[in-house]
């Protein structure tokens, strides 16, 4: 068998080499956002980071187009208009749809009548 002679210089077990990483790429200023935001035209943050879609202050009455301000329990926020029926967002909603009865109409031609008389099995 072998005998393990331990040095006095080495008497600890040795530690994995560390792995050297590579730094990120840093910046040297900040990203500035330079477009205005749609929902209230300020520069300095994106449309769905905009305070307007969580509380619209009571001195606003319009945003931006394909917005509109709705209340819900007592409070005032921006939301983007979606029509219901063609599924066309920041356009207009489903009561102004100009595809409106074109698609209900489509829709109903889908519906299979119910039957009529006594239905045998």
């Amino acid at each position: 068998m072998a005998q393990l002679q331990l040095n006095e210089k080495n008497t600890t077990t040795p530690k994995p080499e560390e792995r050297k990483t590579r730094s990120a790429v840093v910046f040297t200023r900040p990203f500035k956002f330079t477009i205005p935001c749609k929902v209230c035209g300020v520069v300095g943050h994106l449309n769905d980071d905009c305070p307007y879609m969580k509380r619209v202050p009571n001195n606003v009455t319009e945003v931006g187009k394909g917005y509109e301000i709705v209340t819900f329990r007592g409070e005032k926020h921006a939301v983007r208009m979606l029509c219901g029926y063609c599924h066309i967002s920041a356009d207009h909603q489903s009561d102004d749809c100009p595809h409106k009865s074109k698609i209900i109409a489509w829709k109903n031609s889908l519906r299979k009548p119910p039957p009529v008389g006594p239905v045998t099995s």
